[in-house]
Order: C-alpha cells, then sequence, then structure tokens
C-alpha cells in the first residue's frame, strides 16, 4: 500500500534453505532491493510456566522454524546451533546504489535445450562471479521456471553492463532486482 519506505524480508536460511514465497514477491511487486542482512537464528520453544519438555505433545510454529528445527525436535529442538538467515531490505523507489558490489536478477528464458548455459555464458564471459542461482516454477507454464541470480559486480562497470544487456536481449522477461 506504499505505507512504509521499506520492508525486510527473510529470503533464505542456512537449514531450512529458500523462503520460496518471497521470491516469488519480488517479482509480483516492483520493489528494489537496496540491502542485505544476515542475522543469527536461536529459536526457543515456549511454554506454560512449570511445563517441562517432556510434557510437550504439539507444536504450533511457522512452517520455516519447523524446518530449521526438525531433527532436533524428533529428539528435543533446534538443530543447527550456526542457525542463521538472510533477509533483503526491499523499497517500492528505485534506488541503485553507487558503491553496490552485489546485483540481483531475475530472468525467464525459452523452454529449449541449452538456454540456461547460454544465460549463464554472459556471466562467464564477463569474468563475473555469481554468488547464488535458485528457480521457481512458472505457475502459468508447466515445467518451466523463473531463475533468480545474485553476482558480484559494479552496476556501473563495463562487464556488468555487457552481461546485462546480453541477457535483457536473449531472455523472455529480465528484471534487475536491486543493486546493494
Amino acid at each position: 500500500k506504499g505505507e512504509a519506505d521499506y520492508a525486510v524480508l527473510p529470503i533464505e536460511n542456512s537449514s531450512a534453505g529458500i523462503v520460496s514465497e518471497n521470491y516469488d514477491l519480488l517479482v509480483e511487486y516492483d520493489n528494489c532491493i537496496v540491502g542485505e542482512q544476515i542475522i543469527p537464528i536461536d529459536h526457543c520453544l515456549l511454554g506454560t510456566k512449570g511445563s517441562k519438555l517432556s510434557d510437550i505433545e504439539q507444536i504450533y510454529s511457522h512452517p520455516q522454524a519447523l524446518m530449521q528445527c526438525g531433527r532436533y525436535l524428533d529428539e528435543h529442538i533446534q538443530d543447527n546451533s550456526n542457525n542463521c538467515t538472510k533477509f533483503v531490505i526491499v523499497t517500492g523507489r528505485k534506488i541503485f546504489l553507487k558503491n553496490a558490489g552485489k546485483i540481483s536478477i531475475c530472468f525467464e528464458i525459452p523452454h529449449e535445450s541449452g538456454s540456461l548455459y547460454h544465460m549463464l555464458s554472459h556471466f562467464i564471459f564477463n569474468d563475473l562471479n555469481m554468488n547464488k542461482i535458485e528457480s521457481r516454477p512458472l505457475g502459468e507454464r508447466n515445467w518451466e521456471y523463473r531463475f533468480f541470480v545474485d553476482f558480484e559486480g559494479r552496476f556501473e562497470d563495463h562487464a556488468v553492463q555487457n552481461a546485462l544487456r546480453g541477457l535483457r536481449d536473449e531472455t523472455i522477461a529480465f528484471r534487475i532486482l536491486g543493486t546493494y
């Protein structure tokens, strides 16, 4: 609704993986990623006063928290003491930070043999380091996907501009999600 200047979205957890719904929201709404923050996560089990762990019969929680604690819950509670979540900071304004060293994009490609390989060649030939690639199914087209890529580089660098131009020209849909 435009009531907030910024929003903070969990995007990936070190134990449970991506928060797929938030990847979909990045495409649905015309927001721009302007930052990211990795925060250690320490799950705690809250119960009624005087209760013991052995008294617990049922746990109500967000599915992400349950996934992050699944093995431990089978025995007790949180199973990864190094558990952390990456959050992205988004805004409705088009802000591209000049000194940003990371760029996030998404794109759709033709459903043909070698399409993804060809798109990834834009990173290889421009000597750009990809930090991450994720895919999400396109609901309207079975077995076709939207790809999300994070890579290192400054927006004004020639290699970055060359790769982005190539991707924009050869994809079905292309969007820069942010520089940060």
